[in-house]
Parts: C-alpha cells; structure tokens; sequence
C-alpha cells in the first residue's frame, strides 16, 4: 500500500544513520524508536460527546511529542453526566474520534436534490454552511469541487494549530498503517500547502475555470498586460487584487477569498501599489494573485495550521520520503535538498490518499454516470474509449489519483458516482493539438482531452498532467 511504500524509506532513513541530524523532535523519536502506535504510554484524551474538538483542542497542545507520537488512547465523557464511558480503545475509538472532530469543524446541511441524472432519486446532497460567530463555529468551508479549505472564524489560533496536530497525527497513524482515515477531501490547495509547494495560476484553473480564463489567461498572452488595461481602462496596473479578484463559484454560491475590507484592494506583496504590472513580471504577478485567490482571507488560520502540522510532521520528513522511494538512495541527510525533491517525489496528491485511504474506483460505475462532449461524433467516442480502457488497467493508487485530478476529492461520496455532481463529463478539443495535455476543471467534474491517437498517447499525457501538470500553467 501507499502507507507501507511510504513508512519503509523512513525507517531505512533511521536504520541507516541518515537521521543524525535532528532537525525537529520526529527526527529524535524516530532515531530512538519510539514511534510506537501499539506500545504503553500512548496519550490519554478524554473528550466530551458532541463537543470533541472543543474539549480535546487543549489537550492536544499540551501533550509532549513523544506521547504523541505513540499514539492516543481516547476515553469518552457522558456530556450530561460527565462520568467516563466504560470501554478500552483498541483503535475503534480512535477512528471515531477523528471523524468525530471533521464533523463538528464542518457545519452541514441537505441540499436540495440537484435536477438532472442525479436528482431525487438519488437522495440528498450536502453542502457546508455558515455557523454563528463563536463556540463551534467551523474551520472548514467547501470549495466550488467540494473538497474543504480552512474557513475564517472568531476563534483564537489556538484552535487551527490544533487542527493542524490532529492531520498530521492521521498522517503518522498511516503511515504505520493503522487503518486511520479520515472522511473527507481536503483541497488540492491546502495539500499542496502542507508538502509545500507553491499554488500556480492551472491550481485556480481547475477550481474557477471562468475566473482563470478572465483575469490570468489574458494577462499570460503575449502583449496581455496592454490587452488587460485596455479591458480594465486602466493606464496602469499594479501589484493589487481589486474586490472583482475575489470571484465566484458556480452559480449561486460564491465563497470567501480575500482578506480584509472587501471594498479595498489588498496589496500582493509589500509595496504593491507602488509597483506596477509589466511583461517582464506579469507571471509574478499571477503566481501572487493565485495564491491570494485561494488563500488570500485565511492567512492568519493557514499558518497557525500549518505551525501545527509541521511540527509533528516537518517539510523535511515528507522530502525524505521524496528523495527516499529510491531503493538505491544513500548518502547524508539535506533537507533543503529533500523540499526541493517533493516537486517530483511525495506530494500533495500522495498525502490526500494518506489522509483518507485509497478508495476503490469502480471504472464502469464512473462510465455509467459520465457523459461525452460532443456526443454522438465518432472522434469524441473514439477518445472516450481510449479514455476508458486506459482507466479499467491502472492500479487503484493510480486511478484515485486520476480521479482526484479530474474531480479534486481523494475519495468518493457514499453512493459512488451516482452521487458525485455535477456528473463527470469528459470533453474531446477536435481541435485542440494533441501535444497538449489534459485539462481538468474540478468545479465541473469535468476533464478536457486533445483528440489523441493512440492509448499509449493518452497515457502518456494524462499521467504527465496528474502528476506535473499542476505545476504549469498548462500551455502545451
């Protein structure tokens, strides 16, 4: 599995003497063996029913990291009574826990059955919504593809840091393969945070295609910069991202982006409305707008998760599973070298399906609730086949990373495709050129194909885009 190819270069790392310099209190527990989730000692929380996160949140940051990372032993309170609950944590209780903390950090609600294949029949859809300010008020929000993006809220950062302590406990539980997942899709974006890399303009692409192509497209065009302030009727541009930059999702549902008074624009950098927007550094200028895009109003909440996540699971723990799947790899520990390989090692996609597991993906339950554009002409159909037959012989590692390039979630709401909406579309560009590569917009569900003419052709451009592509801006 995932887990075990992931576990087994950390513990060569520590076998083989290349975690002597400690760089964080995991390098010391792991050179001295005491990364045990099945041994004594492990860290006793008692939580109170319906108010888990609330009453374990203190908790967590007080425990020692060694404690932690032998694991926890969860004891339950009656909420009205305050008695303990009789029962021994054999790990049930730990995976209630943490599906316990998701669903009180996200507020839900039903949704109306969408019209179309997946309406009434097929029962009711979820959606995320808005608490009063306050105790309980939820950390996450939903992204336009569904996935969960932190959410700005009144509570003290206290709370984000722990939330943070808690994934990255469910990332060491995996990686020990202790069955421990959790039942949700964070966003492509926040992983991509997490292993650190850097959010690029094919990131916002994929979760607002229409804010992409108005705002970013133009601007990376050849004479986009004169293009966008003739649009803008503008003389100059600046390093600013104006309250329209906040976008929207899919009709009817608009979601928070930026920061501060929404009536101001918000400087992307130190100095920037001072510094004027040229051709020479129009793709700066993007990079910096991409990351305001996704994370320009939850800041304050990304770095305090972030702190607490990192600091049971450094940066350069994750690079040295990178530089480390090598069964030849030897030599001595260089964490700046180990974040720079995550580019092309361990990343975001590889720590979604740690945190939730590797789903298993039914090709023919997807084909069946899919549709073709154009339908009905011979080329789409021909591609779409190619598509199909390409998917039915992955492995499951590989199609859950199709599937979470293509619709944004590491795993499948209950009811497999049926439930997903909007259902899955794949899109064939006639004429489109087929050095291309594919496209996905995880707000749609929705993958775009060059008419490719081989299936070795297709693998070869869909692989490459599921695991570089996000890195580009996505003109090939």
């Amino acid at each position: 599995s995932l887990a075990r190819r992931a576990w087994v270069p950390v513990r060569r790392w520590v076998s083989d003497g290349l975690g002597t310099s400690f760089g964080s209190p995991l390098d010391v527990l792991l050179w001295g063996g005491a990364f045990s989730m099945t041994g004594l000692h492990k860290v006793p929380l008692q939580v109170t029913r319906g108010a888990v996160f609330e009453s374990a949140a203190e908790q967590i940051l007080a425990a020692d990291h060694a404690s932690v990372f032998r694991g926890l032993n969860i004891l339950y309170r009656d909420a009205e009574t305050g008695e303990l609950e009789p029962g021994v944590d054999a790990g049930g209780l730990t995976r209630e826990f943490f599906s316990a903390i998701i669903s009180e950090v996200t507020t839900w609600a039903e949704l109306e059955s969408p019209p179309g294949p997946a309406g009434p029949a097929a029962g009711p859809f979820l959606r995320r919504q808005n608490s009063a300010r306050g105790r309980g008020q939820p950390l996450f929000k939903a992204l336009p593809d569904n996935s969960l993006m932190l959410a700005r809220s009144g509570r003290p950062p206290m709370y984000y840091i722990a939330l943070g302590k808690v994934f990255a406990m469910v990332v060491l539980y995996a990686l020990k393969d202790e069955s421990i997942t959790l039942p949700v899709s964070l966003s492509s974006c926040l992983l991509k945070f997490m292993v650190g890399r850097p959010i690029v303009a094919g990131d916002v692409r994929a979760l607002d295609p229409i804010f992409f192509k108005n705002r970013m497209e133009s601007f990376l065009m050849e004479g986009g910069v004169s293009f966008m302030k003739e649009i803008l009727g503008e003389e100059r541009l600046y390093f600013v991202a104006c309250p329209e930059d906040l976008g929207q999702s899919r009709e009817g549902a608009s979601f928070e982006v930026g920061g501060g008074d929404p009536n101001e624009p918000t400087e992307l950098l130190p100095g920037g409305a001072q510094r004027e927007v040229t051709e020479a550094n129009k793709h700066e200028y993007v990079a910096l707008l991409s990351e305001f895009y996704v994370c320009g109003g939850v800041r304050q909440q990304l770095g305090a998760f972030l702190r607490g996540f990192h600091e049971l699971v450094p940066v350069h723990l994750l690079g040295a599973l990178a530089t480390s799947l090598d069964p030849g790899h030897a030599g001595a520990v260089d964490h700046q070298a180990q974040e720079a390989a995550l580019l092309g090692g361990f990343g975001s996609k590889d720590l979604g399906l740690l945190l939730t597991g590797v789903p298993e993906v039914d090709v023919s339950d997807w084909r069946g609730h899919s549709s073709v554009d154009p339908p009905e002409n011979s080329s789409a159909q021909r591609v779409a086949e190619l598509w199909w037959s390409f998917l039915g012989d992955l492995g499951d590692e590989e199609k859950a990373k199709v599937l979470q390039f293509c619709t944004g979630l590491s795993h499948l709401p209950a009811g497999g495709f049926s439930r997903l909406y909007p259902p899955f579309k794949l899109v064939v560009k006639l004429h489109a050129s087929r050095a291309q590569l594919p496209t996905a917009h995880t707000c749609f569900n929705t993958v775009e194909l060059a008419p490719y003419a081989s299936r070795a052709e297709l693998s070869e451009k869909v692989m490459l885009a599921v695991t570089e592509g996000a890195s580009s801006f996505g003109f090939r």
